[in-house]
C-alpha cells in the first residue's frame, strides 16, 4: 500500500516516471509472510491498473494493453471483481480500433457489474463511433435508469443530442440536470449554450450570468457573458465582462477580436440603455 500511495501521490504532481517505477515495484511485491494477503492482492491489482492509466493517458495504447494483460493473469479469482479493468481494456481497444474486442470487453465488465456507469459510457462512445447511435442512445437510457443522479451520464448524454443536432433533446437533458446540479458550471455553460443555438438569447444570458458566479476567475464564463450581452445589445455590460476576461488572460485572442468589434458597433451606433 506504501508504493501504491507513493505512486498516487508522484501522478498527482506530475512526475509520472517515478510514479511507474512505484506502480511497477508494487506490482511485483510477493506476499510471503503478510497476515493480509487478500488486501496485499488487490493493491497490486490496483498498481497495475494506475500504471496502466499512465500509458493510456500518454497514448501508448500497446503498453497500457501490455499492463492490464498482466494484471489479467494476477487477478485473485475468489474476490476481485474486475469489471473497472475490463471496462479500460475496452477502452484501449476501442482507442486502437479493434471495436470487436473492445465491444467483448464492455460487455463482459457490464456481465459482472450491470450498474457499472464508466462502462456504459465508454462503450456508447464507441457506439457513436462506429455509426450505432441506436445501440448507444439505448445504452445512455438505460444508464440514466440506473443512476439518474449521476452527471456523467447527462454530460454525456447531452453532448450526445446535441451533436445530432437534437437540439430541443439536448436541452431537455441539460435542464434535467440543472434540476439535480445547479453548481455544477459544466451543466450551466451547456445549458447556455443550447439555449443560445435555439436563438433564445435571453434565456441563455441567465445561465452564462451564473456560470460567472460560479467559476469568477475563470476567462471562458467571462467572454461567454460577454458575447451574449454582445448579442443582446447590451454594449457597456459586454464591454466590462470582455475587460474582465482580458484581466484573466491579456493575451485571449477571441475576447480582444470581440472587444474592437463592440468598440467599433459603439462608435457607429447610439449607445442603448442596457436593462
Amino acid at each position: 500500500m506504501a508504493y501504491l500511495n507513493m505512486g498516487v501521490i508522484y501522478t498527482r504532481i506530475g512526475n509520472r516516471d517515478v510514479a511507474k517505477r512505484f506502480y511497477e515495484k508494487c506490482s511485483q511485491l510477493d506476499n510471503y509472510g503478510l497476515k493480509d494477503i487478500r488486501n496485499h492482492e488487490i493493491t497490486r491489482i490496483s498498481a497495475l491498473y494506475n500504471l496502466g492509466q499512465l500509458y493510456f493517458d500518454e497514448e501508448n495504447y500497446e503498453s497500457a494493453l501490455q499492463i492490464y494483460r498482466r494484471a489479467l493473469f494476477q487477478i485473485p479469482s475468489s474476490y476481485y471483481q474486475p469489471y473497472s479493468l475490463y471496462n479500460k481494456i475496452g477502452e484501449v481497444y476501442n482507442r486502437l480500433n479493434r471495436t470487436d474486442d473492445a465491444e467483448r470487453w464492455f460487455r463482459k465488465s457490464l456481465a459482472i457489474k450491470r450498474d457499472h456507469i464508466p462502462a456504459y459510457l465508454t462503450y456508447a462512445k464507441m457506439l457513436i463511433r462506429t455509426n450505432r447511435t441506436f445501440d448507444a442512445e439505448q445504452l445512455y437510457r438505460k444508464a440514466m435508469l440506473l443512476s439518474s443522479n449521476d452527471t456523467a451520464i447527462y454530460h454525456h448524454y447531452g453532448q450526445f443530442k446535441f451533436n445530432n443536432g437534437q437540439l430541443t433533446d439536448a436541452l431537455a437533458i441539460y435542464l434535467k440536470a440543472f434540476e439535480l446540479f445547479p453548481s455544477d458550471c459544466d451543466i450551466v455553460i451547456n445549458l447556455a449554450n443550447i439555449l443560445r443555438e435555439l436563438q433564445q438569447p435571453i434565456k441563455a444570458e441567465i445561465y452564462y450570468k451564473l456560470a460567472t458566479k460560479l467559476r469568477p476567475n475563470d476567462l471562458l464564463t467571462h467572454s461567454n457573458l460577454g458575447a451574449i450581452y454582445h448579442l443582446n445589445g447590451k454594449f457597456e455590460l459586454a464591454k466590462q465582462s470582455y475587460i474582465r476576461a482580458l484581466e484573466l488572460k491579456p493575451d485571449d485572442n477571441i475576447t480582444m477580436i470581440n472587444l474592437e468589434r463592440l468598440e467599433r458597433i459603439v462608435q457607429n451606433t447610439a449607445k442603448p440603455i442596457d436593462r
